[in-house]
C-alpha cells in the first residue's frame, strides 16, 4: 500500500512540475507582430511548437523554438500564417507536453476554405465541359459543311446531266433550241 501511495505522489509531483506557459492571455496574437512567451518549471531546454486543429486532434504547423533555456522567448509571429485557431505546445526534457489555450490569430492571410476549393473545381469542370462542347459543335459543323459540299456536287452533276438530256431530246425531235438553260439547285436542310 505504501508503494502505491508513493507512486501516486511521484506521478502527481511530476504533473505539478511539468513545464507550463505563464502568459496570462493568448488573445490578441497578431500575425507579423512579436509576442513574449514565458514559462515555468522547465526541466532542461524547452521546445515550443505551433499547432492547429480541434483541441482533441492538434496538428503540428511548425516548431517555433527549440533548445530554449531560461524562462522566456520572443516569438516573431510569421505574417504568412493563415487566419485560424492555434495553440502552442511546450515540452522539456521530461517530454511531458503542456499547451496554451487555443487562440484565434489576428491579421493572418485568409484561410483557404473548402468553398473556394469547390468553386475552383467547378470552374475547372465547366471549362472542360465548354471545351468538349466546342469540339462537338466544330465536328458537327464540319460534317454539315461536308454534307453541303456533297449535295452541291450532286446537284451540279444532276443539272448538267438534265441539261444535256434536254439538248439530246430536242435534237432527236428535230427541234432547235437556242440559248442556254441554267438551273439553280434548291437545297433544303431539315
Amino acid at each position: 500500500m505504501q508503494f502505491s501511495t508513493a507512486l501516486i505522489a511521484a506521478v502527481a509531483f511530476g504533473f505539478a512540475n511539468a513545464v507550463s506557459f505563464t502568459n496570462s492571455a493568448f488573445n490578441g496574437i497578431t500575425a507579423g507582430q512579436p509576442i513574449e512567451l514565458t514559462w515555468t518549471d522547465a526541466s532542461g531546454p524547452v521546445t515550443i511548437t505551433l499547432k492547429n486543429g480541434a483541441s482533441t486532434d492538434l496538428q503540428t504547423v511548425s516548431v517555433v523554438a527549440s533548445g530554449q533555456t531560461g524562462s522566456s522567448f520572443t516569438w516573431s509571429v510569421p505574417s504568412t500564417l493563415t487566419q485560424d485557431t492555434y495553440a502552442l505546445e511546450i515540452t522539456d526534457s521530461s517530454a511531458t507536453p503542456n499547451y496554451s489555450p487555443q487562440f484565434e490569430l489576428i491579421g493572418g492571410a485568409p484561410a483557404t476554405s473548402s468553398a473556394a476549393s469547390s468553386i475552383s473545381a467547378s470552374a475547372s469542370s465547366a471549362s472542360s465541359s465548354v471545351a468538349s462542347s466546342i469540339s462537338s459543335v466544330t465536328s458537327s459543323l464540319s460534317s454539315v459543311a461536308s454534307s453541303i459540299s456533297s449535295s452541291l456536287s450532286t446537284a451540279t452533276a444532276s443539272s448538267t446531266t438534265s441539261s444535256d438530256a434536254s439538248s439530246t431530246t430536242a435534237a432527236t425531235n428535230g427541234t432547235t433550241t437556242t440559248g442556254s438553260s441554267t438551273s439553280t439547285p434548291i437545297l433544303s436542310f431539315n
